[in-house]
């Protein structure tokens, strides 16, 4: 029994997911039903969860959540069929994006400086009137 179609958080290979709880899901081939599944997740090359066998012919499951940032995961799973018999692994990869505290700068309003761009040439000269009229409403 042979696990395809992965996909985490309702996508296959998805890049830039948020953070939190992933929702793993699977079809299976080579078999008549699943009876047995067990998942293993990475963040990073280091595992960080493993469901070990679980009797269930569900073809998803949650795991706990990837709390960090920009963070390259993977998970595998294994199934077993009706006779109990367990097929090969099967791998999907996953990365995270960018939590709001990855973000720093300072807002940037032009509209609160004053005008500071000489109006000699003749886009500016032309633009200047409508810039200033826009100042005073």
């Amino acid at each position: 029994m042979q696990a395809t179609k992965l996909q985490t958080n309702h996508l296959t290979a998805p890049i830039g997911m948020g953070t939190g709880p992933l929702f793993l899901s699977w079809q299976c081939t080579d078999g008549m039903r699943q009876t047995t599944y067990e998942i293993e997740v990475t963040a990073n090359n280091k595992t960080v969860w493993q469901s070990g066998k679980v009797q269930s012919g569900a073809m998803h499951a949650d795991t706990p959540a990837v709390a960090d940032s920009r963070v390259r995961g993977a998970w595998k799973i294994r199934l077993w069929d009706e006779n109990d018999v367990p097929g090969a692994w099967s791998e999907a990869r996953f990365e995270t994006g960018l939590a709001q505290c990855d973000w720093a700068g300072e807002w940037v309003n032009p509209e609160t400086e004053p005008i500071d761009i000489p109006g000699d040439d003749a886009i500016n000269a032309f633009a200047r009137p409508n810039w200033e009229r826009k100042q005073v409403e």
